[in-house]
């Protein structure tokens, strides 16, 4: 009986930790839940209404700075330790940290990691890219920002507009940027 306890105690440490195992950090995933929630919501509404942008600033304000102390803590909210809903919380709330390049940045190398090992998704990774590129004035690769302007609604410029179907299918991103650009400038 004791080799038997001996030998499952020493077995023990070999046995893996399940990926998908956030126990340790389940409180930081449902925070990182209810603000990606929360931050989303208010870009469902009208933009053009000051009140309402002037509420999205302040919420992309707090959930940056929380963000930010999250990471101090943990370190980037991976997939394996807080979920795959609550890091794509972290995506998009620092995918929307404009006034906060330094976290942008720490982002995008986590994202970009996880996404070359098959973890994380293309299509979030090729946002994250393009916004990047876009905010330091130069041509972005996967056509995932568009913006509006008094002319109208635009696709930012492309660095190979003749490729750039190509460069979406490869990251995962199944439609097309004409059906892409034709879907966002639908919307209020």
């Amino acid at each position: 009986m004791k080799k038997t306890l001996a030998l499952l105690a020493a077995l023990a440490c070999f046995v893996p930790i399940p990926v998908f195992a956030v126990e340790p950090y389940a409180a930081i995933s449902a925070e990182l839940i209810e603000m990606f929630d929360k931050e989303q919501k208010i870009r469902f509404l009208s933009t053009d209404d000051p009140e309402v942008r002037k509420e999205m600033d302040a919420i992309d304000a707090h959930n940056t700075k929380r963000l930010n102390a999250i990471i101090k803590e943990i370190g980037w909210p991976t997939v394996d330790k807080v979920g795959k809903h609550a890091s794509r919380g972290a995506f998009y709330i620092s995918q929307h940290a404009y006034y906060d390049r330094p976290l942008m940045e720490f982002a995008f190398k986590n994202i970009e990691a996880e996404y070359k090992a098959g973890i994380f998704p293309g299509n979030l990774y090729a946002m994250m890219y393009d916004r990047l590129k876009t905010m330091d004035g130069k041509p972005q690769k996967y056509g995932t920002q568009i913006q509006t302007d008094h002319t109208g609604c635009f696709v930012v410029e492309l660095e190979n507009p003749e490729k750039v179907d190509i460069y979406r299918r490869e990251v995962g991103i199944k439609m097309d940027l004409a059906t892409y650009k034709e879907k966002v400038c639908a919307m209020p």
